[in-house]
């Protein structure tokens, strides 16, 4: 057994998790299964309390994203330069959901979930697996949905713009950093495919994937799931647990490797 105390990994995990797997693979040649941080604590749902046990993580996929334009003097008004595009930009990306992707560990999730629920509740949530019904139940579900619609779709959040040196002066370029989170087996050539699709012909935007964690493969182990149900199970007779997609990342997506 092998007790792993990291720092890292808010940062990204490179000098932790990320460093050992790359330069010391040897210290993990036999170990079968890692035990992260997520999992085992109550998650109320529709009045049930539900364990969840993660068994698989979205990847961390970082972009930037260049928006170019003609540049000019701030007293003649632009309807057409870079800040009219990083603007349709924005709103095209926070407006529209992606593509639905139903995956295996997502597919367990809300297979468990619909089992404990009464039967109207049940039906929502396994019409969440058809594709051509998802988002217009998750339009429906209310607050359970924040934590459902990212199991099913590829993300991705503009977070921080750089522009600009003068307030009287249109920018001729400005960068956006956007994270996005990558449901496993999807690969960020895949992801961008979507990203386009979305915010459609946009003149002077680029693309550049900056960082992507993880590897491709959608399928899961859950060679350790009935042992660690039963350890919950034993501290707290009335726990229901279930297999859970974690919509963020964890030091485990490089221990997977």
């Amino acid at each position: 057994m092998l007790l792993l105390v990291l720092a890292d990994e808010e940062t990204g995990g490179d000098i932790g998790a990320k460093y050992l797997v790359e330069h010391h693979p040897e210290r993990f040649a036999d170990v079968e299964y890692a035990i992260g941080e997520f999992g085992g604590f109550p998650l109320r749902i529709d009045g049930t309390e539900f364990y969840p046990i993660q068994v698989a993580e979205k990847r961390v996929c970082w972009l930037e994203a260049t928006v170019t334009g003609r540049g000019g003097h701030a007293s003649r008004p632009q309807c057409d330069g870079a800040m009219n595009t990083l603007g349709k930009l924005l709103t095209r990306l926070t407006e529209q959901r992606l593509p639905v992707h139903i995956t295996p560990p997502a597919r367990k999730f809300i297979e468990a979930l619909a089992a404990e629920a009464n039967s109207q509740r049940a039906e929502q949530l396994r019409g969440l697996l058809d594709p051509d019904r998802t988002d217009d139940i998750l339009d429906e579900l209310g607050p359970i949905s924040e934590r459902l619609d990212p199991m099913l779709h590829n993300t991705v959040s503009p977070t921080v713009v750089n522009g600009g040196g003068k307030v009287n002066v249109h920018p001729a370029e400005v960068d956006l950093r956007l994270d996005a989170r990558l449901l496993p087996g999807v690969t960020p050539d895949a992801f961008l495919e979507e990203v386009w699709e979305v915010i459609g012909e946009l003149e002077g935007v680029e693309f550049e994937v900056t960082r992507f964690d993880g590897g491709e493969s959608a399928s899961i182990d859950m060679g350790l799931f009935d042992l660690l149900s039963e350890s919950l199970r034993t501290n707290h007779p009335a726990a229901i647990p279930v297999p859970f997609l974690l919509t963020g990342a964890t030091d485990g997506r490089f221990f997977e490797q």
